[in-house]
């Protein structure tokens, strides 16, 4: 595997760790998964009047193109009965591409459908927390630093769950 990527997935309806264990399973058919971060609950962002989230990331080797694995992840979201509405809005399942290294380098993806590093990925909190059990601290310190990000301004709860047993 050439390279690396990191996923963050999300779920607020039904049973949230289960969906977050099957999206696992899935993402298994297409990736090495090499770390998986703990689950923690986080209040919606945007549209808040949903259900709480649970949310983990994972690292993983991947021998897919950035859009093929894009492909795949909506296919997974959409066969766990995942339902486009309000943007924000409660989900099954949620799976996004934070980062991605390729050869042992964070690289940059700008298109029409994909940008990675994922753009909101700074301001959110749960990100932040669960992309620092993987293999990425020395690179967020280090992008937190460059950029002034103040993370004790990210006023966003979360709270530990479980870990994540696949």
């Amino acid at each position: 595997m050439d390279s690396r990527v990191f996923l963050s997935l999300g779920s607020n309806l039904g049973d949230r760790k289960k969906n977050l264990q099957r999206a696992c399973l899935e993402l298994k058919k297409y990736l090495i998964i090499e770390e998986v971060s703990g689950i923690y609950q986080t209040e919606p962002l945007h549209f808040t009047k949903q259900n709480p989230f649970y949310n983990c990331g994972l690292q993983a080797g991947c021998s897919l193109e950035p859009l093929k694995l894009l492909d795949k992840a909506k296919d997974i979201e959409k066969r766990m009965g995942r339902i486009e509405s309000i943007r924000y809005g409660p989900r099954v399942i949620d799976i996004d591409i934070i980062f991605w290294a390729k050869q042992g380098k964070f690289i940059s993806i700008k298109n029409d459908n994909l940008i990675v590093p994922h753009p909101m990925w700074d301001k959110r909190k749960f990100v932040i927390k669960t992309m620092m059990e993987l293999n990425t601290e020395k690179w967020i310190n280090a992008y937190i630093e460059e950029n002034n990000i103040d993370i004790s301004k990210l006023n966003q709860e979360i709270i530990y769950v479980s870990d994540l047993n696949i």
